[in-house]
């Protein structure tokens, strides 16, 4: 699952499920970074539905000194609560638990 500003996107290729985020219009900064966090959620919603949860982008290399359960891959698993964080500027924050039905 990729989120990109371009289908040319490096990540874009190899993404199950791939939201393109077009830059708009926007007068204020806070409208997009709303779109973003609902965008966020979803993902974080649609690995849940499918039971799989998607590596992080751009986490290689590793830093091996440090002790971090990092996935460079998808990994298959059952999940039945995450947690999305939505942390913005000027204090726009929340935090949304999402629970498998």
């Amino acid at each position: 699952v990729v989120m990109t500003d371009s289908r040319l996107a490096p990540l874009a290729r190899g993404a199950s499920a791939l939201l393109v985020v077009r830059e708009g219009g926007a007068f204020a900064f806070r409208s997009l970074t709303n779109a973003l966090c609902l965008a966020q959620a979803l993902f974080v919603a649609l690995a849940i539905d499918r039971g799989e949860l998607p590596p992080s982008a751009g986490a290689s290399p590793l830093d091996t000194e440090i002790e971090l359960n990092v996935l460079l891959s998808p990994v298959r698993r059952r999940v039945q609560v995450a947690l999305s964080n939505a942390l913005a500027f000027g204090g726009s924050n929340a935090c949304v638990v999402l629970t498998a039905p």
